[in-house]
This record gives structure tokens, sequence and C-alpha cells, in this order.
């Protein structure tokens, strides 16, 4: 979800198979707060769709309930949970620890070599092109070991 749909980690943690509707778009509206552990709005406070990639399709299958997709027991994973997790498997697949964040920063910066800086904006949920421009335009290439995980 990171690396396909560009979410912070906040934002793939608060989903809910409830947020995909039926032409395998996904709406993205809420994001889990690390310091309280609460759902709450995204930062901009304004809902985005994005397609579901095919990687993903198998997700439509479960729409309409309100279970969390990245879930412990039917409880949301702890921000440390789930970056030790990561550290884990790269560890284990890349011999390298990208943080979550990078897995974001892959996706905008190859959607970027497709398309136009407002519809990658859009898609990451910033306000203005302006903040895509602060912090991703400048990337000239991004590491193919994370493109390679992202796929896995």
């Amino acid at each position: 979800l990171l690396g396909l749909l560009g979410l912070r980690i906040g934002e793939a943690l608060a989903l809910t198979y409830a947020d995909i509707s039926k032409p395998g778009k996904i709406s993205i509206n809420k994001t889990l707060r690390a310091d309280t552990m609460r759902i709450d709005t995204t930062k901009n406070k304004q809902t985005r769709f994005l397609t579901l990639p095919s990687e993903l399709s198998h997700l439509v299958a479960l729409r309409g309930s309100e279970d969390i997709i990245i879930s412990n027991n039917k409880s949301h994973y702890h921000y440390n949970t789930i970056i030790k997790q990561f550290k884990t498997l790269q560890l284990q697949v890349l011999s390298r620890y990208y943080s979550p964040h990078c897995f974001r920063h892959a996706c905008a910066v190859r959607w970027l070599s497709l398309h136009k800086i407002e519809i990658v904006s859009r898609r990451l949920g910033h306000d203005s092109i302006e903040t895509t421009m602060k912090h991703y335009a400048h990337f000239q290439h991004f590491d193919d070991r994370v493109e390679g995980f992202i796929m896995q």
C-alpha cells in the first residue's frame, strides 16, 4: 500500500475494506495518528480517490467490511511494530533498511516520470504542487532495490 499507492504510513494503517469501492477505487480520508493511536483526518483534511493497482485487486472481494486492512486481531498495529517488521523483512531481502516513508518517495518519483506534477500532487494528497516540488521533484532516480521490494 505504501509503495503502490504512495500512502503515508498512518493512512495505510487507518484503511478499512469499506474504503474500497466497487470499481476498484480506494478512498483516502483518514489517518492513524502515531502519538494517540486514534483515527484522525488526513494532513490536508480532504478525501482523495486512488485506483487500486492490479497487485491489490484481491482486496475488492472484501470491500464493504469495516475490518481494518492492516490489522492485528481486529485492532490497529502500532507504528513501532510496523517499523520493526519493515526493518526485519528488508534486512532479509535487501540487506539494507529503508523507512516506510521511502516507499512513498519511490512511488512519487515513479509517478513524476509518468504524469504531470499536478496529478502527482493530488495523488499524494498535497495542498499544492509546491509541496510536491519541494519534497519529490529533486530526485533524479530512486533505488531499483526499493522498486523491486515494492513489487514483491
